[in-house]
């Protein structure tokens, strides 16, 4: 890890400890997006998300917990992405509860199954290169398939 991503992945963990809305099964939850009115449901989905894979999926849980400290809600390109510091962030306001609660709850487990994933991957010393990419995508995608 060069001292430039070392020094911002210490200042994004100091940033979103000082901006803890939650915690559930001992991680923390972030709220940073425009839209404060889904913080207490971004909170509730999370939980439920969190229960869910626990419930039906021990093994990929205990990967969940090992390999994530936040999830951090705010607005992305893409509807999530792993960060080094054990951080998923989650783009939470595209998934439309209200509408397909059952659907989206499945949906975003998924994706938490699939950030753990790329955390397991990165722990183990493989750095994400234009040569191995899509096969760490598919790993990641494999497993949350696997999930489902």
């Amino acid at each position: 890890m060069s001292i430039y991503s070392d020094i911002l992945r210490k200042a994004r963990i100091w940033g979103y400890s000082k901006l803890i809305v939650g915690e559930h099964a001992g991680i923390k939850l972030v709220d940073i997006s425009s839209n404060k009115s889904n913080a207490r449901l971004f909170i509730e989905n999370t939980t439920r998300a969190l229960d869910l894979i626990s419930r039906i999926d021990p093994l990929r849980f205990a990967r969940v917990k090992q390999h994530i400290d936040y999830i951090v809600n705010l607005e992305l390109y893409s509807g999530g992405r792993y960060c080094p510091g054990k951080i998923c962030q989650i783009d939470y306001g595209r998934m439309n509860f209200s509408k397909y609660p059952d659907w989206f709850l499945y949906l975003y487990a998924s994706a938490l199954v699939h950030d753990a994933t790329h955390g397991y991957i990165q722990s183990k010393g493989i750095k994400r290169t234009s040569d191995n990419r899509l096969d760490i995508a598919r790993i990641c995608v494999n497993e949350e398939t696997h999930f489902l």
